[in-house]
């Protein structure tokens, strides 16, 4: 299990639909997630490693909730 606390960066790209211009936001907001991870060992020190659980980040003083999940390659010395 693996609990983060802290900011979450998000990006944010709106296309406008009468006009041909795109903006973009970059952004930091508080977040907090919980999360079951599984190390596979692959070869040797390599591993594949999977990790997924519930998530809630605060908004404009609101909270939100939703769903964290991630793939990877990792390496043990």
């Amino acid at each position: 299990m693996r609990l983060g606390i802290g900011p979450t960066f998000v990006h944010e790209t709106r296309d406008r639909n009468q006009s041909s211009r795109q903006t973009s936001a970059l952004s930091t907001i508080p977040a907090t997630d919980l999360e079951a991870v599984i190390a596979v060992h692959v070869w040797n020190r390599w591993l594949l490693v999977m990790s997924g659980g519930p998530d809630v980040s605060w908004s404009a003083g609101t909270a939100h909730a939703g769903w964290v999940a991630q793939i990877g390659v990792g390496w043990q010395p």
